[in-house]
């Protein structure tokens, strides 16, 4: 049902809307001088909202990063601002975005910097710490002071820990490459089938509901099993472990690779906090 809500939307109403929202970003700012259709503003978001809701795999960052820069975009655009301060402007609805969603405005500059603007100016600077800042404070006074993950403290490191944290790093790196591999993957499979517009998100749901039938923890963005996880409540197998592993990774490669709106980000940190588990 939520991919044949999401396909009308998608190839009829607003086909901005398809994909995973930040590379569109970087393309807008690189390519097209921080230009951005105004309607990207609702489509990507109600999108990913239908998607992720019904239970796709994937997470709501890419599209409000992508909400957040066609605000900028927007706001450039009434203003007549050359193409160097609508990429600023774009920079802060991104950096907006990630700060919002995450409680966190150092993330949200940094991200913004880094991989929209790929510079640190001091025109750029400043704007987009501002708007990271109020970003911040305004989501933790309408949704309180608490961040999203809840890590216990008080942790002890010995050496040996830390050579498994750098073995652990270079297991996530290549759980990193399959997530991207197996969303290319389903991204050709869904071009060979020839489904239609509509067939291909319909279909790709479909599977990704029957293995949610199975397998619940493989949908929606998957917060609640990291939670469990760094909060010791999951008391499963590295067995059970790993089939959590790969229901999660095939599920977020049918939901992403059908070209329903969604985010890459919240699967890969399921993944990695399944890796990390299983290392434990």
């Amino acid at each position: 049902l939520g991919g044949l809500l999401v396909g009308p939307l998608i190839y009829y109403c607003a086909r901005e809307a398809k994909g995973h929202g930040v590379p569109e970003v970087v393309r807008a700012v690189c390519r097209e001088g921080g230009r951005m259709h105004p309607r990207s503003i609702v489509s990507r978001w109600l999108g990913s909202l239908l998607h992720v809701g019904a239970g796709g795999s994937a997470g709501l960052e890419g599209p409000i990063v992508h909400s957040g820069a066609a605000v900028g975009a927007t706001i450039a655009e009434r203003a007549h601002m050359d193409d160097r301060r609508r990429g600023i402007l774009v920079a802060c609805g991104v950096a907006a975005g990630i700060a919002g969603i995450f409680h966190a405005p150092l993330t949200g500059l940094a991200f913004a910097m880094e991989i929209v603007l790929a510079e640190v100016s001091a025109l750029s600077l400043l704007p987009v710490v501002l708007a990271s800042a109020v970003a911040a404070a305004l989501a933790q006074a309408v949704h309180g002071n608490e961040s999203i993950f809840h890590a216990p403290l008080g942790l002890s490191l010995s050496s040996t820990d830390l050579l498994l944290c750098l073995a652990l790093g270079l297991a996530c790196g290549l759980v990193g490459v399959l997530l991207t591999r197996g969303v290319a993957l389903a991204d050709r499979w869904g071009g060979r089938l020839n489904l239609g517009r509509l067939g291909t998100p319909a279909l790709f749901g479909l599977g990704v509901g029957t293995l949610g039938y199975f397998v619940p923890q493989a949908l929606g963005d998957g917060y609640p099993l990291i939670e469990q996880i760094i909060a010791g409540d999951l008391n499963v197998g590295p067995l059970l472990l790993l089939g959590f592993f790969g229901a999660k990774l095939v599920a977020s490669s049918l939901s992403l690779g059908s070209g329903a709106p969604g985010g890459v980000f919240a699967p890969s940190l399921v993944l990695g906090a399944l890796t990390g588990a299983v290392f434990h």
